[in-house]
Parts: structure tokens; C-alpha cells; sequence
């Protein structure tokens, strides 16, 4: 029976964790912000048959500067032109990581099986943010049409527009998507239904 006591200490359990990981310490930004470029230089390096992607970081541990441009278009000085954007990495995937990892330390499970959701969840959560770099990519080649890289219709670049403006901009609809990846990762159908029977 899911009895109120359990609940107050599930939310008082996720916030305290929450909160602790969301100090703007200096060593959390530069740890995340270096795996955020190690995982987008795996994946994104090369962009398109010509596309080059670089991350960087900055002096603000929480911002990498983006730079996109096309291996066809080498200048007289062996250097080649690229559009620029800033990510704060922070927002775009550190909160969200850090909510899930609150919520699944405050949920009573078995270790093992904590263990496992902790991993899968993260996993997915990662995964969905790296969606959302590969979406802003799009967005600095629809922006930056010179770079050649991918070709749009009217309605690619509404879509794009759309979905950048949409889920990228903003870090709520990643927030939403963290909740109900830990919903569906942590509680079987059982558990659910016994929630939903009991509660108080």
C-alpha cells in the first residue's frame, strides 16, 4: 500500500538529490561539458558526405562553441569556413541527466534493479539529447545555407525551424521526456496497477 509517508520522502529524497547536483559548481559543468563533446564528436564529427562537425569548449564550463562546416569548400589558405553556435551544455543536457538521477535514487527498488533502470534510463536520456544536437545541426545548416550541406524544401526548413524552436530552444519538453522515461523504465505494469489500486 502506497501510504503518504512513502510519498513525501520519495519527493523530499528526489529534491534534496536535485538540488545538490544543481549547485553551479564549476567541476560539474566542466566534467559534463566534456562528456557532452566526447559523445557529439563520436557521433557527429563528420555531418552530411562533406560535413565537418568540432566541439569545443569555453572559459564558461557550461558553454561549447559548435563549428560546422564543408571539407568542398577548402579556401587558398588551406582553411575552410565554418558557421558557429553556442551550447550550453548545461541546459541542454545536464539538468535533465541530473533529474533523471533524482528520481531514480529516491524511487524504493532493489539495488540490482536500481542499477539497471539507472544505466537503461541513462542511456535513453543521452540518447534523446544527442536528438536534439542533431536537430540543432540541421537548424545551423538551414541557418547558414552558403555551407552546402543539406538541401531543403520549404517545408524541411518549417520542420526544422519547428522542432528546434519546439524541443531544442526550450529545456521543458526534455524535462517532461526525462519524467516519463523514468516512469517507463522503473515501474513495471504490476507495479502500476498496484499504485494506481492502493493508493492513499
Amino acid at each position: 500500500m502506497l501510504q503518504r509517508k512513502q510519498v513525501y520522502l520519495f519527493l523530499l529524497k528526489a529534491i534534496a538529490v536535485y538540488a545538490l547536483l544543481a549547485l553551479p559548481l564549476r567541476t560539474y559543468d566542466e566534467q559534463y561539458g566534456k562528456f557532452y563533446r566526447s559523445v557529439s564528436t563520436s557521433l557527429f564529427a563528420k555531418f552530411g558526405d562533406s560535413g565537418l562537425t568540432r566541439f569545443r569548449g569555453t572559459a564558461d564550463k557550461k558553454v561549447t562553441n559548435v563549428y560546422v562546416g564543408n571539407y568542398a569548400q577548402v579556401q587558398e589558405d588551406k582553411t575552410t569556413r565554418t558557421a558557429i553556435s553556442d551550447i550550453n551544455t548545461r541546459y541542454r543536457g545536464y539538468m535533465p541527466t541530473i533529474l533523471f538521477i533524482a528520481l531514480v535514487i529516491a524511487t524504493p527498488l532493489p539495488f540490482r534493479r536500481k542499477m539497471f533502470v539507472l544505466l537503461f534510463g541513462l542511456f535513453l536520456v543521452t540518447a534523446f539529447v544527442m536528438v536534439k544536437q542533431w536537430i540543432h545541426l540541421q537548424y545551423i545548416c538551414e541557418q547558414n545555407p552558403w555551407l552546402n550541406l543539406v538541401e531543403f524544401s520549404d517545408s524541411g526548413k518549417r520542420n526544422v525551424e519547428f522542432f528546434y524552436n519546439t524541443f531544442v530552444a526550450y529545456i521543458s519538453p526534455t524535462l517532461f521526456l526525462v519524467v516519463a522515461i523514468w516512469m517507463a523504465v522503473s515501474f513495471r505494469l504490476a507495479d502500476l496497477q498496484k499504485i494506481g489500486m492502493t493508493a492513499k
